[in-house]
């Protein structure tokens, strides 16, 4: 989301070193279910989906509750233009730039002292087993049974501020939207540069590159990815239509010669979302809460701004069951139910974005403590959604947890993001393929690059960092 007018900022000084952030693994904090032994074929269906992805989307094996994620293609080195439905992409060279960035201090894992490094496992060597992708892995060691482990170093991803939303490409790469633009930009994971290539989409969504259409997370189902918006009001309380969008895209080609095809809009999520008469299961506490928060019928209101009352959706993700092997959860930043944050099911994504009114199943109340969700994504090794969690105003907490899905209430903590960099706030999930480590993307546009925020430098000096987190 893009933040909430950003007033009284501190303008503190400081002198932004290039020194490299490192992310220190610790202990989880609370013992985390191995739920593989309740989804019983979920390891050959992974495997199947990751042997030959294609541009179809995945059906789980009927005789498990949850699907996998597939890979993507192999991992590539040319730059060139390209873009959604045919829009020209912004061509950029790839490596290191020597221009400046806005840099990251120390970050550390909440809980207990870890080893501050990656574990040893399994088998030495790099690379994945059958994923088409190389490098992935580190030679210190794997997890075992084919699993890898990620770089633990972070990257200086340059040209934007924000990591936002992300979805992995391959197991090097991975795509990045922020929510000050339309731009979807390729960057390799752990890198010190500019982004290998930059997808507009600005246009497949009627919307100038100037609009701002505050984009916050990204599902992908096979080789579609689906992208939702906030769908919430600006920092100042206004109704702003570019906000409202929910779209997917399909990809093709091999990084970073990658192409995305417009696979239908809308800008009718939230609005049919706020009908009893479009769920399988109606909550109408929960209706009447979101249709407060949202008021679509008034074009002003300060106090719905979304750090204040108002709605804000920043988190979406596949969960595919055998009866809803293409379903998406979409979960609320704000605003909660009694404290409990908000996930609604979306059963029919594919239908809602070429003409068919939506249709949701149900909500699930979670207990995180009285935050909302940041972002969500659904992990195949894990046989679980991975959760962030936070406030719905700046600073933390922050907490990554794991849940079963609905119709669980409880999710499982797993550790407290703390020690990061000023001004600093983790915003994306990223799951590859045949890992336990997931890769956490920061939103820094409020960090200080020579007593400027990020997001108000040259686009030659902005930047943002990240963490790997191993979740067990």
């Amino acid at each position: 989301m893009k933040k909430a007018a950003r007033r009284g900022i501190e303008a503190r000084g400081s002198s932004i070193a290039s020194a490299r952030m490192r992310a220190v693994r610790t202990r989880e904090r609370q013992p985390i279910p191995r739920r593989l032994g309740e989804h019983a074929g979920i390891c050959v269906l992974v495997a199947a989906i990751i042997a030959g992805c294609t541009t179809s989307e995945p059906t789980p094996s009927p005789a498990s509750s949850h699907g996998g994620t597939p890979a993507g293609g192999a991992s590539g080195s040319s730059t060139g233009g390209g873009g959604i439905s045919g829009a020209a992409g912004v061509g950029s060279n790839a490596g290191r730039s020597a221009g400046g960035g806005a840099s990251s201090g120390g970050a550390a894992l909440g809980g207990a002292a870890g080893s501050g490094g990656l574990p040893n496992a399994g088998t030495s060597g790099a690379g994945t087993s059958g994923a088409g992708m190389s490098g992935a892995g580190t030679s210190s060691g794997g997890a075992g049974g084919g699993e890898i482990v990620l770089e633990p170093g972070p990257g200086n991803y340059r040209q934007t501020c924000d990591g936002s939303l992300g979805v992995f490409l391959d197991g090097e790469h991975f795509l990045d939207g922020n929510d000050e633009d339309q731009g979807l930009r390729i960057y390799r994971r752990g890198s010190d540069g500019i982004p290998l290539r930059t997808l507009d989409v600005s246009s497949s969504l009627g919307l100038a590159s100037s609009d701002e259409a505050d984009l916050e997370d990204a599902a992908r189902i096979g080789n579609r990815i689906y992208i939702v918006s906030s769908h919430s009001r600006d920092g100042d309380g206004n109704l702003e239509s570019a906000r409202y969008r929910f779209f997917a895209a399909d990809l093709s080609g091999t990084v970073p010669d990658v192409t995305l095809a417009a696979a239908g809009s809308t800008t009718q999520l939230l609005e049919q979302l706020l009908s009893a008469a479009n769920w399988a299961s109606p909550n109408a506490s929960v209706i009447a809460t979101l249709a407060a928060a949202s008021n679509l019928g008034v074009s002003e209101d300060e106090d719905l701004a979304p750090e204040a009352d108002g709605t804000s959706i920043e988190a979406v993700a596949w969960f595919p069951t055998a009866a809803r092997p293409k379903q998406l959860l979409v979960g609320f930043r704000n605003p909660t139910q009694g404290g409990d944050a908000v996930v609604i099911s979306l059963l029919n994504a594919h239908a809602l974005l070429t003409g068919t009114t939506a249709s949701f199943g149900e909500a699930t109340l979670l207990e995180l403590g009285g935050l909302g969700l940041r972002a969500m994504t659904w992990s195949p090794l894990h046989g679980a959604l991975l959760l962030l969690a936070g406030p719905k105003a700046e600073g933390g907490p922050f907490r990554l947890l794991t849940w079963s899905g609905p119709p669980s209430t409880t999710p499982v903590l797993v550790r407290e993001i703390t020690g990061l960099p000023a001004d600093s706030s983790p915003e994306a999930l990223v799951v590859y393929p045949s890992t336990r480590d997931i890769q956490v993307l920061l939103d820094q546009g409020d960090h200080l690059v020579g007593g400027t925020a990020c997001k108000d430098v040259s686009a030659s000096n902005r930047a943002f960092t990240d963490l790997i987190v191993h979740v067990p």
